[in-house]
């Protein structure tokens, strides 16, 4: 566990973070690419996976708890591991992979989703609701 100087290293690297002790087991914060009305970056949080401006308190600058989010995962054939995130967060994933790993990338205009098949991280990345994946 680390401070909050830790965890915007860690954000700066790409990855989400959270406070252990949060109630929420869902809610992470992470780097958005979007600017905000004054020229910052903005920082998003997340809860159920919906993408929220995130003010910040004292308490969260102070605290001592701060974690990697890692997020669920569901384990498929062939080694790979499937994970659900916003679009804004496939990007993000896409960008980071772009130039290491080989990926493929797919948009459905019909889900209005985008997934990414990483082959260097072994893992599938989509902005599809679990539930579309279930219809027929």
């Amino acid at each position: 566990m680390s401070d909050f100087k830790q965890a915007i290293q860690w954000l700066g690297e790409g990855k989400k973070v959270r406070r252990s002790s949060t109630n929420n087991k869902e809610w992470y914060i992470f780097l958005s690419e979007e600017i905000g009305e004054e020229g910052f970056v903005c920082l998003h949080h997340t809860i159920n996976f919906e993408p929220k401006l995130w003010s910040q308190s004292i308490d969260m600058l102070e605290a001592t708890d701060w974690e990697i989010y890692e997020e669920k995962k569901e384990s498929l054939s062939e080694g790979f591991e499937l994970f659900f995130y916003s679009q804004e967060e496939v990007k993000a994933q896409i960008k980071t992979c772009e130039g290491n790993h080989v990926q493929q990338v797919a948009y459905s205009s019909y889900h209005d989703a985008i997934t990414q098949i990483c082959f260097g991280c072994k893992k599938i990345r989509t902005s599809l609701k679990k539930e579309d994946l279930n219809k027929k």
